[in-house]
């Protein structure tokens, strides 16, 4: 397919790239991640300016109120997202219910925020609130 084509008939080539990524759906987060990790490594320096604009937008989104037992709420979350991947055998993402950085809101670093989730439910959501 080419440009044009897809220009001409977007609704067409949506619904066919759509049933082809979940007819593939391993695949095509296999060659994603492959991907990814590959860019990465390429493109190092892009890649840790983006970690540590994460970093502080975590950082700004973290509130000088919360208290000791906060932060150890939230190392908790931590632990038990390893503990589920040792437990499982994989991956698990702590995350954000509401993103730190939303379209229409932004949520805060907090315990009540955060959820453990497996990885691929994480990325598969991306920057979004799904309740």
């Amino acid at each position: 397919m080419d440009r044009n084509y897809v220009a001409r008939h977007k609704e067409e080539a949506k619904q066919r790239a759509s049933n082809w990524y979940y007819n593939n759906k391993e695949y095509a987060l296999e060659s994603r991640k492959e991907y990814r990790s590959k860019w990465s490594k390429e493109n190092r320096s892009k890649r840790n300016a983006t970690e540590t604009k994460r970093r502080a937008l975590k950082l700004n989104a973290t509130p000088k109120w919360l208290t000791k037992e906060h932060y150890q709420q939230i190392e908790s979350l931590y632990w038990l997202a390893r503990l589920e991947q040792e437990l499982k055998d994989e991956q698990f993402h702590v995350d954000h219910i509401v993103p730190l950085k939303g379209k229409t809101v932004c949520g805060l670093h907090v315990p009540w925020n955060l959820q453990v989730i497996p990885a691929r439910d994480n990325l598969s959501k991306g920057n979004r609130i799904v309740l």
